[in-house]
């Protein structure tokens, strides 16, 4: 700001550096000085008030200059206001500051100012125009903030011209000019060679102003005409020479308004001399206008048909960059923005570009406004512009993604009678989306039709690979291993991520050696292992139980240059643990800890859930304590894996002290925290704390599942209440609630031990009615009660069934 004064201080006059002098100590140096009171003492008897403004401006440029506005620009309603934007990037200012520069950009203007060659007319309006534009576009924006009054840039227009006139009045040479040289030859006055025009040529030129004609014959054939006039000079010498060259029948023929005009003059009495009468003059012209009414009229009926709603010629510097405007806001996620301003350009004519409307496209696809992208898809082709197979692709994209293949398979199929044939893309999109709905075989179907019938849709390594993937997760190896084969026949490239899709699926079907096969010829073509090939190594080798190989590869691992990540280490501590190795487990987990922070609680746990599934539970704690330590606060999982070591040991109260310290630390426990207490209690008998603990649930909203209803049978049982677990299965069958064997399996053993083999079958028998099977010892315990009863018949049915679903064990 202090240099904006110091440069407007060097080229303006005394009064107007006193004006800079008390903005610069009311702003820029913070002083709190009555401005009035400042003026008195100044004593300028004559103080140019109108310059007040500028004061105010300066006032409200070290506003905005400071933090930045957080509301919407009022002129546009598209992006933040800010300085920047309010006076220089916003769409009406970008029209504004084309009509009043002309060709110059405003960056470029704003960079050279105030520096301008010119009349001294020119240097005093260049010298303003910044202040009055800012000061004019101020107020509007207030009028249109508080009053909610449009603005109109013809109107801002004016007001800046009128401000910049008003303020050169301390300049005695305005005198010489009058303010209509500015309005209607504001070009001339920027340029430098800005005129005094009489008041017949202000008319004239008022009247060719307001043709928008852009006939370049017919300013040619006046241009010269209006440089004689003006310069006072009437010698037809100028305009046309006897001995210079004639004109081209082609000029004449194109332009019969220039012959007019040179017959004029050439029929001019000779003896007019250079002190003319200039009124004759313009008589003469304006006769000449009346010739072309007709023709004007013509060609301003044909600009209005081209849209009443055109804007300016001059904001053409502006249209030439609303399509990258426009992707800008798609890129930052302001879809419904980019929306609106593309409707505002089809209201003024301006259709965005085909990659324009793609952005629009995908940004409603990633948003899930599926109908949004298919309704502008649909107008692009009725309006333009064509949608081509990009557009289509991002589309088919997005209905893939949402699950919705029969819609991405119609808009497949309006390719093709919209003249736009599938490529690659096209392919890859919709069999990826296939597959993994498991239509295998409707994907290479469809891919085979594509193929047929266009040729440019060849498949590539990507199509390749998906299908190949495909296979493998149906457990089809062989097809999978033939597709790769022809992959090389063919002569694809192939990359990494294709040979870890090979790898991955040899790792499913638990063929490790084939697996460590691909690895070895991976290495030998170029290929470098990344992290997801050898997280796949180490999941296959832990599901088979390797777990020291598995170890070793993740020890290798930095050795070839790819540090081990968050997965792996999980991997490994995850099968160490569930292996019975938990020390080694937590060495992971500390070593994991020095190399990668351990933000996730779930790797904790696992820790914990081991230590505790083996009875250690002082490890258990312990490691707790470390995962308080690194940072890592305990989950309602963490207090369950707790929880259940507890119950396990048979240490109920200490259990139960577990849950009221996740209360204590507003952790809430969950159903499964619950079903652990509940299951605890029912081992030992104590079913009242059982349905105390079971009330609570329901009192804090949680819904028991069936596990929780199991347990409850099962304390009923053991205490010997077998009517009462009946009811409690009969209610989880009126709930809705799906269960399974363990229930029936509970109660059919516990009438066997009860001896009442009739009750026991009659359960065993609507057990089987509902598809159930339960293990082998219970068809085992029924078989000896119904035989120890007398019930042979229906013993050998009961062993029949067993020895059908393959539960017999023969020796």
């Amino acid at each position: 700001m202090s240099n904006v004064y110091r440069r407007l201080g060097a080229s303006v006059d005394a009064n107007v550096k006193l004006m800079i002098t008390l903005c610069q100590s009311v702003i820029c140096r913070g002083k709190c000085q009555s401005i009035t009171l400042c003026l008195l003492r100044s004593r300028v008897c004559r103080f140019p008030f109108f310059l007040v403004p500028l004061l105010l401006l300066s006032l409200l440029l070290s506003i905005l200059l400071g933090p930045k506005l957080q509301f919407l620009c009022p002129f546009c309603n598209l992006l933040p206001e800010s300085t920047a934007h309010l006076f220089l990037h916003c769409p009406l200012m970008l029209e504004l500051w084309t009509d009043l520069l002309s060709s110059d950009p405003v960056v470029e203007w704003f960079s050279n100012w105030p520096v301008k060659s010119g009349n001294d007319l020119m240097a005093r309006v260049w010298r303003y125009l910044p202040y009055a534009a800012a000061w004019v576009t101020w107020k509007h924006r207030n009028k249109k903030v508080f009053n909610n009054v449009v603005p109109e840039v013809r109107k801002i227009k004016l007001e800046i011209k009128a401000l910049s006139w008003y303020w050169c009045g301390i300049w005695g040479g305005r005198n010489g000019y009058r303010f209509r040289d500015l309005v209607v030859n504001w070009e001339g006055v920027l340029a430098g060679t800005s005129i005094v025009a009489n008041d017949d040529f202000q008319i004239f030129f008022r009247i060719f102003n307001n043709t928008n004609i852009r006939t370049l014959a017919f300013i040619k054939g006046l241009s010269q005409i209006c440089v004689n006039l003006l310069c006072q000079k009437s010698n037809i010498d100028l305009i046309l020479r006897d001995d210079e060259q004639s004109i081209s029948p082609k000029v004449l023929e194109d332009n019969p308004y220039q012959i007019k005009t040179l017959d004029w003059f050439s029929k001019k009495d000779a003896n007019n001399n250079d002190n003319g009468d200039p009124h004759a003059a313009f008589n003469a012209l304006d006769s000449v206008l009346k010739d072309t009414l007709e023709r004007l009229k013509t060609i301003r009926e044909s600009i209005l048909l081209t849209g009443n709603g055109l804007w300016h010629y001059g904001s053409k510097a502006y249209f030439a960059r609303h399509d990258v405007l426009t992707r800008k806001l798609c890129v930052e996620g302001k879809i419904e923005e980019a929306l609106l301003l593309r409707d505002k350009m089809m209201q003024n004519c301006i259709v965005l570009d085909v990659v324009t409307h793609n952005y629009l496209v995908n940004g409603l696809c990633k948003m899930g406004l599926l109908e949004k992208a298919n309704r502008l898809v649909e107008e692009m082709s009725e309006v333009g512009p064509s949608p081509n197979c990009v557009t289509y692709n991002t589309l088919i994209d997005g209905y893939c993604r949402f699950d919705n293949i029969d819609k991405a398979l119609y808009t497949f199929s309006l390719m093709s009678k919209n003249g736009t044939g599938p490529n690659t893309v096209t392919c890859n999109i919709l069999t990826n989306a296939l597959c993994r709905k498991g239509l295998l075989e409707h994907a290479r179907k469809l891919l085979t039709e594509i193929l047929r019938e266009h040729e440019e849709a060849s498949p590539n390594m990507v199509t390749s690979t998906i299908l190949m993937d495909s296979y493998f997760k149906k457990g089809e190896i062989d097809r999978a291993l033939k597709l790769w084969n022809e992959m090389f026949c063919k002569g694809t490239q192939v990359d990494t991520v294709a040979y870890n899709v090979l790898i991955h699926g040899l790792c499913l079907s638990q063929n490790m050696d084939l697996a460590y096969k691909c690895l070895g010829e991976m290495l030998k073509r170029g290929f470098s292992p990344d992290v997801y090939t050898y997280n796949t190594l180490i999941s296959g080798l832990l599901k088979n139980g390797n777990l020291d190989e598995a170890c070793s590869i993740h020890s290798a691992m930095s050795r070839m240059g790819v540090p081990p990540d968050k997965i792996t280490y999980k991997l490994v501590i995850q099968g160490l643990a569930i292996g019975g190795d938990v020390n080694k487990a937590n060495e992971f987990l500390l070593n994991m800890e020095e190399d990668l922070a351990v933000t996730d609680p779930l790797i904790w746990n696992v820790v914990i859930h081991g230590y505790g599934k083996f009875g250690h539970l002082d490890r258990a704690y312990l490691t707790r304590d470390q995962m308080v330590i690194a940072g890592v606060t305990p989950n309602t999982f963490t207090y369950n894996a707790l929880i259940h070591s507890q119950a396990k040991g048979g240490n109920i109260l200490d259990a139960h002290s577990l849950k009221q310290e996740m209360l204590l630390n507003r952790i809430l426990p969950d159903v499964v925290s619950y079903n652990l207490l509940i299951g605890a209690a029912c081992n030992f008998g104590q079913v009242s704390l059982a349905l105390q603990l079971h009330d609570e649930m329901l009192r804090r909203g949680y819904q028991p599942d069936v596990i929780t209803y199991t347990e409850l049978i099962r304390g009923h049982c053991v205490k010997g209440k077998v009517e009462e677990a009946i009811e409690i299965l009969s209610k989880i069958q009126r709930s809705g609630i799906v269960v399974d064997h363990v229930p029936y399996q509970i109660i059919i053993k516990k009438f066997c031990n009860m001896r009442q083999a009739e009750k026991a079958f009659d359960l065993y028998q609507e057990m089987v009615e509902k598809g159930l099977k339960c293990r082998s010892s219970t068809y085992y315990a029924l078989i000896v009660e119904l035989g120890r009863k007398g019930f042979i018949r229906e013993a050998i049915q009961v062993y029949h069934e067993m020895d059908m679903l393959g539960l017999m064990k023969y020796s």
